[in-house]
């Protein structure tokens, strides 16, 4: 993937628009003249918004893949001496040989050696054994390109089992200073703790030993590809759904208690215009200036063809300099398979400072537990991670409820 690629298509995303606002002013007339758009006109328009849609996700694509970090990315600096023995351990050649090893033949003798001299505490072998710094690296690169939420969302790495943060639940003590001021009357912000734990998500792919034994397959690669799809799967679904029991909170099951977080569209079929804009001056300008939109590619598809009342302007946007992403007022759109369809009842948008927003923790210690036994001819790895998340601010979100 080059820059060449992006430029590429930047340009012809923006071809294929101009050719859809032509096709969608015919399809205007021809509803205005005869009461219903030619289908030979529906097809056409219905195409090129199928265009715009993979060509605007291929360019999110590229755009992740030419601005990732090279870098593991696997610490913080909040890591305590264990977790920076954990990660100097992986990734020694020693450790990638031995854990190889066990991938392949079960071979564990090795890694049992590995962990009890890098660790001064007991290790719990029955819970598998830490993957290298490159998988851990790939996992996290793919996590990072192929979820929409973790990309606009605040992602933390830690090393314990939770993160602790002091909510404000008022507006700061602020005011000017001088030798009669009391300090006491203008301090009213109250303090509370909010802890966001992780939770532990596993992933359970199998394989030949057939395949294990074939050298030139690299186990490794081919092991870090399937748990970033199905920890990826899963966690997308968390950061929307979750519960927060067992599992993260998600922005769309929070909302479901929260009523304050909903804007009322008014229409139970179609996105009406006026919505949209109540959506996001709903917002602070605090939040506004940095918010993004959260939607399905259909939901998408359906606000592309959409104008503003007063200037005829096509409410959404391409992105033709290849660094921000499309835009919706003004606002980028992120694109998320895992956000319901544009159907009645359903929270179908969400509008949200996400940094402010929503908060991701990360513990980066994936471990792995061979099991040649319980599903013959089968060999299954047991892998797990731990990762948490959580509404932060409320105010910082919007959420459009289709009534």
């Amino acid at each position: 993937m080059s820059q060449k690629n992006l430029i590429d298509a930047v340009n012809s995303i923006a071809s294929n628009f101009e050719q859809f606002k032509h096709v969608n002013e015919r399809k205007m007339q021809e509803v205005e003249r005869k009461g219903a758009a030619d289908p030979l006109t529906e097809n056409h328009l219905s195409a090129l918004n199928n265009r715009i849609s993979d060509q605007s996700e291929e360019i999110e694509k590229l755009k992740v893949a030419l601005n990732r970090p090279t870098g593991s990315g696997s610490g913080s600096d909040s890591e305590n001496e264990e977790g920076n023995v954990l990660s100097s351990m992986q990734k020694s050649k020693e450790y990638k040989q031995e854990f190889c090893k066990y991938l392949r033949k079960g071979k564990e003798s090795g890694l049992q050696s590995f962990e009890q001299k890098s660790l001064a505490n007991h290790v719990d072998f029955d819970s598998g054994y830490l993957i290298t710094s490159k998988m851990s690296a790939d996992i996290e690169r793919e996590l990072m390109l192929n979820s929409p939420i973790r990309r606009i969302a605040n992602v933390t790495p830690i090393s314990t089992d939770a993160l602790e943060i002091l909510d404000e639940n008022s507006e700061l003590s602020c005011g000017w200073t001088n030798e009669s001021t009391d300090y006491n009357k203008t301090t009213d912000v109250k303090l509370c703790k909010k802890i966001i734990p992780v939770h532990e998500l596993f992933v359970q792919p199998r394989v030949t030993q057939k395949i294990l034994d074939d050298q030139r397959i690299d186990v490794e690669h081919w092991l870090a590809h399937k748990l970033q799809s199905g920890f990826g799967e899963e966690e997308n679904k968390a950061f929307l759904y979750g519960d927060g029991k067992g599992k993260p909170e998600g922005l769309l099951k929070y909302a479901a208690s929260n009523k304050e977080v909903l804007v009322q569209n008014g229409n139970k079929e179609q996105i009406k215009s006026d919505s949209i804009l109540n959506m996001y001056y709903a917002l602070k300008e605090t939040y506004s200036i940095n918010a993004k939109f959260l939607l399905s590619r259909g939901t998408l598809q359906n606000l592309r063809m959409m104008k503003e009342n007063n200037t005829g302007r096509y409410l959404w946007q391409p992105n033709l300099d290849g660094k921000g992403n499309d835009t919706l007022l003004g606002a980028e759109v992120i694109e998320c398979a895992e956000m319901p369809k544009l159907s009645a009842n359903n929270l179908v948008m969400v509008l949200a400072d996400f940094k402010s927003a929503y908060q991701i923790v990360d513990r980066h210690d994936i471990r792995i537990l061979r099991d040649p036994y319980t599903d013959k001819p089968f060999v299954k790895y047991y892998a797990t991670k731990k990762v948490g998340g959580a509404v932060l601010n409320p105010n910082a979100i919007r959420i459009m409820h289709m009534v």
